[in-house]
């Protein structure tokens, strides 16, 4: 979870959690209130509870889960990323060898030159930035992502109605002979064909598409 500082601050000095030789531990604190106060540890095990519940829609083994939806501050926090860096996500944004591309998939009509389609339940036809060129540093990252190893995973949403959240559909990559340098407007920008690891199940694909 990130917090601005004014909201931190007044709990900078309460720890949650001790570390005792490598081991997680309930801190002194937490133990004692949840000994002393039975409201707090009634809300306490719910909460736990609750969590759980929640966490059997969830794959165990993976961040994300196919189809469930996130935010792009989602991606940041399950990433682990020191700060949240969602705001600075303008449809992709590679760090740490990992790519999260963000697509609503219905823009409006000034948007047209970012007119990313489906020509297939696995595959995206999909543009970059503006201003790209096949020499540009994160094409040349998308151009060898087998050489460089770099993870890319697909989110996506109907329209801007969907507001913040994304469904997640699965890692994916560049297919290599598809990369083109096109002008939109008189900027430069390279599209790509993008393959997903994992059709897009029917009836998603068609809410998304019809």
């Amino acid at each position: 979870m990130f917090f601005k500082t004014n909201k931190k601050d007044p709990y900078k000095n309460i720890s949650l959690i001790k570390n005792e030789n490598g081991r997680l531990e309930l801190s002194d604190m937490m133990v004692s209130q949840l000994e002393s106060c039975s409201d707090f540890r009634k809300l306490f095990k719910d909460n736990i509870e609750a969590g759980q519940i929640r966490g059997e829609n969830y794959r165990k083994d993976s961040p994300f889960t196919l189809y469930r939806r996130y935010t792009r501050k989602d991606f940041c926090r399950l990433m682990n990323l020191e700060k949240d860096e969602s705001s600075t996500i303008y449809g992709y944004k590679i760090k740490n060898n990992v790519c999260p591309i963000f697509v609503t998939y219905e823009k409006e009509e000034m948007d047209y030159k970012y007119k990313d389609t489906f020509i297939a339940p696995d595959i995206m036809h999909w543009y970059s930035k503006t201003g790209r060129k096949f020499n540009s540093k994160d094409i040349t990252q998308f151009r060898n992502f087998k050489q460089g190893n770099l993870e890319m995973h697909l989110f996506i949403k109907k329209d801007k109605s969907d507001k913040s959240e994304f469904y997640y559909l699965g890692k994916c990559s560049p297919i290599e002979d598809s990369f083109k340098e096109e002008i939109h407007e008189n900027k430069p920008i390279v599209s790509m064909l993008i393959k997903l690891e994992t059709e897009v199940e029917p009836s998603l694909y068609h809410a998304l598409t019809r």
